[in-house]
């Protein structure tokens, strides 16, 4: 199958994974390298992967595959992962293409995970072998594979994955067994991001290949290669990795429901608060038209007793108009 130019990606060290803003790469978690792995302290973490289309070998008595060249500048290990690391995009229909269906996977990192090596050291390796579906292969160990032979030809994705534990033993990055790497991601071997990356949408250092297996017939083979073709197109993209194994999608729409929760209580107390303000405005005008009632009667009653007065006045000053012309 020809292919086309891979991209080569540098991501700055101070933007690789310390923090969590990395492990939603697509193509699956990118992390830092543990401290004092690199060959140069002053370089970025880098990986770049060639794996070929080839024949499984000793398919019969332990399955592997060949990886052609690896080149990275910290130690880190080489990981494989089979077809079901894969699924359809949104909008697609699955039954336009005639490839099979991936069943979605809890932990898709490591339930696709099908071959690690032992720990490599920073430099070049060359023409070395990846055993697969060993009994430490992290998708054996979950159960989402066995130990035994390459039942069908596939499209396969090898992927680098630094040393950030410095422990000299893998640590898979979604299995449920380690540490969250949401949380502590220091704590899991995470993938390069920097490298070279045979389709650019995903994420992260990787190589695709389609592995045959010999005695497949010419119609599994074919469905192989359009596997690749699909990964290559955008029709079948890696599954989506999120915080305590949700996608993307779920996290978002959880983050939105919470949004949605939290402006309704604001809502609900920015309209207490109001109507508090309306009583109390109504409670004080009550006040002030009782108060202006008051003031109102008063002045009424001294007019009043003024007008008395007057009226008083005005009979003493007639008595003693009287009385004068009397006398």
């Amino acid at each position: 199958m020809d292919r086309t130019p891979q991209t080569t990606i540098n991501v700055p060290r101070r933007t690789v994974l310390r923090s969590t803003a990395g492990l939603l790469a697509l193509g699956g978690m990118g992390s830092a390298a543990a401290d004092g792995d690199s060959d140069d302290g002053d370089s970025d973490p880098t990986a770049s992967v060639t794996f070929s289309d080839q024949t499984v070998a000793n398919n019969d008595s332990g399955p592997t595959v060949t990886v052609d060249r690896l080149e990275m500048n910290e130690g880190g290990y080489m990981s494989i992962h089979q077809s079901s690391r894969f699924q359809f995009a949104d909008g697609e229909d699955p039954d336009e293409y005639d490839v099979p269906v991936p069943d979605e996977l809890e932990n898709p990192i490591c339930e696709s995970l099908i071959g690690i090596t032992e720990y490599l050291e920073p430099g070049v390796h060359e023409s070395f072998d990846v055993p697969l579906f060993r009994s430490d292969s992290p998708a054996v160990e979950l159960g989402a594979a066995e130990v035994g032979p390459l039942e069908e030809s596939q499209v396969m994705i090898a992927i680098p994955h630094h040393n950030t534990t410095d422990e000299g033993t893998f640590n898979c990055p979604d299995d449920p067994s380690t540490p969250d790497p949401f949380e502590e991601p220091e704590k899991v071997d995470g993938a390069f991001q920097n490298g070279n990356r045979d389709v650019e949408s995903i994420g992260v250092s990787h190589d695709l290949a389609t592995v045959f297996v010999e005695t497949d017939d010419e119609d599994q083979k074919d469905t192989a290669e359009r596997q690749e073709e699909l990964v290559r197109s955008g029709v079948l993209i890696p599954q989506p990795v999120g915080p305590n194994g949700e996608d993307e999608a779920d996290v978002e729409e959880e983050d939105e429901d919470q949004e949605d929760e939290e402006n309704a209580e604001n809502d609900e107390e920015d309209e207490e608060a109001k109507n508090d303000e309306d009583d109390g405005e109504n409670a004080e005008g009550d006040d002030d038209d009782e108060n202006g009632g008051d003031e109102t009667d008063d002045r009424d009653e001294e007019a009043k007793n003024d007008e008395d007065d007057d009226n008083d006045d005005e009979k003493t000053a007639d008595g003693d108009e009287e009385k004068d012309d009397s006398q």
